[in-house]
């Protein structure tokens, strides 16, 4: 069952390479899997431009029941990088935030995380066809999927990124 659950949950996060994530240049990768629980895996996605892999580290409190009080993910990567965390969680959070950004909003689905946007985009085209300026988007977010048990987190990167998921406490 669990070796099932990893191999789907590692079939979704290489299938976020269709995800939308700054342009022709990005592409994601997987580049850490750690188990965090008997109910929980984790896939930290990034987005590479050629500056470095990312890289996590994890640490979770429980409420006495053992459920999830909340989840602590330390990440390191490029700058300002469009960056993934995808989450095989027992429930939905409450919360979601990063240290660089604040709380990430919640979406309400899957397709509306996938528009979300992080990088530069070219505001204004000069007439030989080349970008005049450029604007740095950061359009972060969660979504918890309840069908699948995964949560997933898009999130700006940069150096020791800390992501904050907080979980409801009357467990």
């Amino acid at each position: 069952m669990v070796i099932g659950l990893i191999f789907a949950i590692l079939i979704l996060a290489i299938g976020l390479n269709s995800y939308k994530s700054g342009g022709p240049t990005n592409t994601t990768s997987i580049t850490s899997v750690n188990t965090i629980s008997r109910t929980s895996t984790v896939f930290l996605n990034s987005s590479s431009t050629g500056l470095g892999s990312a890289t996590s580290s994890f640490s979770m409190t429980t409420n006495p029941s053992g459920t999830p009080k909340n989840a602590d993910y330390v990440t390191s990567s490029a700058p300002n990088s469009s960056q993934w965390l995808i989450l095989s969680s027992p429930q939905s959070p409450v919360q979601v935030l990063a240290n660089n950004s604040g709380p990430l909003p919640e979406y309400s689905s899957e397709a509306s995380l996938n528009q979300t946007f992080i990088g530069e985009k070219c505001v204004q085209l000069a007439s030989n066809g080349e970008c005049n300026s450029f604007r740095f988007i950061s359009q972060t977010g969660w979504f918890f999927d309840s069908s699948s048990d995964v949560l997933f987190i898009h999130y700006i990167g940069g150096p020791l990124v800390e992501i904050t998921v907080n979980f409801p406490q009357n467990q």
